[in-house]
C-alpha cells in the first residue's frame, strides 16, 4: 500500500471517528436536556394543587419520556451514517421545539390570582414594613402609611402590603418570568394600596399598564360594576378620611413610585392579561376595547435583562 494510500485512510479514519464523537455528543446532551426537563416536571408534580396543571406536567413529562426513549435507542446503536446523523438532527429540533411549546403553554396556565390567599398577620406585618421603605411610603413605625394608588395617608389597617405575585403560591411559577421562587416575598413583589383597591387587584377587576412613553404605571379599571362605587365603602371612615373619589375616579390615575423605582412590571404585564381575559369572559368591558397593545409594549419595555427596572 502506498503511503498517499495509507495517509488518505488514516484521515478517513479520523475523521469517522470525529464525526462519531460528534453524534455521540450530541446525542448525550439532548438525552440530558430531556431528562432534566422531566426532573424538573416531576418536582412540580409533587407541590402543584392545580388539577389541570398536575395533567399537563404528567402529559409533558411523559412525551418527553418517549424522546429519551428515542435517543437511548439510537446511542445504543453507535452508527453514524448519514441517515442516523439526519434522524438525530430531526429528533433534536423536535425536542427543542416541545420544549419551548411546553414552556409556551405552562405560562399560558399561570394564573395565581385564581388561588385564595393566606398570610399570618406577622408575615403580613413583615413584608409591609419593607414595602413602606422600598417606595418611601411613610415609616414602619408610623401610624399612618401611603396608599400608592390615592396618594394619600390613611391608617395603616386600611392599607394592605399586597403581593402582585400572590403569597399562597409560596412563589411556584415564577421560573416562567425568569425569577426565583424567593423573590415572591421581594419588596418589588408588592404595592401598598387601600384594602378595596386590593380587593379590585386580587380579583382582576382592575389592572395596572404601563406607559413606556410616559415611564409611568396607570390604573385600569375592568369591572364596569366597580366603576360607581365608592373606594371607602363604609360611610362614617369616607367622611373621617374625607375620601369621596369612587373606582371611575381612580381608572387612568398614576401608581405613585419614587424615582427609578418599580414593582416587577412584568408580573403587572401578566396580572393585566390575566385581568383582560376575565374581564372579557366575564363581559365587564367592550368587544372593541384592545387593551393587548399596552401588554406588548410592557413587555418590549421589560425584558428581562434589557434594564434594571423589569
Amino acid at each position: 500500500m502506498s503511503l498517499a494510500s495509507t495517509t488518505s485512510s488514516e484521515k478517513n479514519s479520523h475523521e469517522e471517528k470525529k464525526t462519531s464523537s460528534i453524534n455521540y455528543d450530541q446525542i448525550k446532551h439532548d438525552m440530558e436536556k430531556c431528562d432534566a426537563a422531566i426532573k424538573d416536571y416531576e418536582k412540580e408534580m409533587k407541590i402543584c394543587t392545580n388539577n389541570n396543571l398536575l395533567n399537563y406536567y404528567i402529559a409533558s413529562a411523559s412525551k418527553l419520556r418517549e424522546q429519551s426513549t428515542m435517543f437511548l435507542e439510537i446511542y445504543k446503536k453507535q452508527e453514524t451514517d448519514s441517515k442516523l446523523t439526519e434522524e438525530i438532527q430531526k429528533i433534536s429540533l423536535k425536542v427543542d421545539y416541545l420544549l419551548q411549546q411546553n414552556k409556551d403553554r405552562l405560562k399560558n396556565e399561570l394564573d395565581c390570582w385564581d388561588t385564595s390567599s393566606t398570610r399570618t398577620k406577622e408575615e403580613q406585618d413583615d413584608f409591609k414594613s419593607k414595602l413602606i421603605t422600598y417606595y418611601n411610603c411613610g415609616s414602619p413605625k408610623m401610624r399612618t402609611i401611603k396608599c400608592m394608588v390615592l396618594n394619600k395617608y390613611f391608617d395603616r389597617n386600611f392599607v394592605r402590603a399586597s403581593h402582585i405575585w400572590k403569597a399562597a403560591t409560596k412563589g411556584v411559577g415564577l421560573t416562567a418570568f425568569k425569577l426565583n421562587e424567593s423573590d415572591v416575598n421581594n419588596e418589588r413583589n408588592g404595592l401598598l394600596l387601600y384594602e378595596s383597591i386590593e380587593k379590585a387587584f386580587d380579583y382582576k377587576k382592575l389592572c395596572f399598564l404601563y406607559d413606556p412613553f410616559a415611564g409611568n404605571l396607570l390604573v385600569k379599571i375592568l369591572c364596569s360594576d366597580l366603576r360607581q362605587t365608592f373606594i371607602v365603602d363604609d360611610p362614617i371612615n369616607r367622611k373621617n378620611f374625607n375620601e369621596l373619589r369612587t373606582f371611575n375616579d381612580i381608572d387612568n390615575a398614576v401608581l405613585q413610585l419614587p424615582p427609578n423605582i418599580f414593582p416587577y412590571r412584568r408580573l403587572l404585564n401578566w396580572h393585566g392579561r390575566c385581568s383582560f381575559k376575565t374581564a372579557k369572559a366575564n363581559k365587564w368591558i367592550n368587544k372593541d376595547e384592545h387593551l393587548e397593545d399596552f401588554f406588548h409594549l410592557s413587555d418590549l419595555i421589560s425584558l428581562p435583562g434589557e434594564d434594571f427596572n423589569e
